[in-house]
C-alpha cells in the first residue's frame, strides 16, 4: 500500500472524530474523561494484584472492565 497525497494518508480516521466537537471545553473534557478512565483502570490493577491476581490476568480483566 502506498501513499500518492497527503489527504489520502488520512482516510484511516474516523469521520466523526472531532467534526462536532472542536471547541477548547470539550477537548479539555475529553481529555480529563480519558485520564479518569486510565486512573481507574490502574487502581483496578493494583487492586487485583494485591489480591494475588496474577499481572497479566489482572492487566487484562482492567482492561475489559474499563476499555470494553
Amino acid at each position: 500500500m502506498s501513499t500518492k497525497t497527503y489527504d489520502s494518508a488520512h482516510d484511516f480516521m474516523p469521520a466523526e472524530s472531532a467534526a462536532g466537537r472542536t471547541g477548547l471545553f470539550a477537548r479539555v473534557r475529553e481529555y480529563v474523561s480519558a485520564m479518569h478512565a486510565g486512573l481507574e483502570a490502574w487502581r483496578e490493577y493494583d487492586r487485583l494484584t494485591a489480591t494475588g491476581v496474577a499481572p497479566d490476568e489482572a492487566a487484562r480483566k482492567s482492561f475489559e472492565k474499563h476499555f470494553a
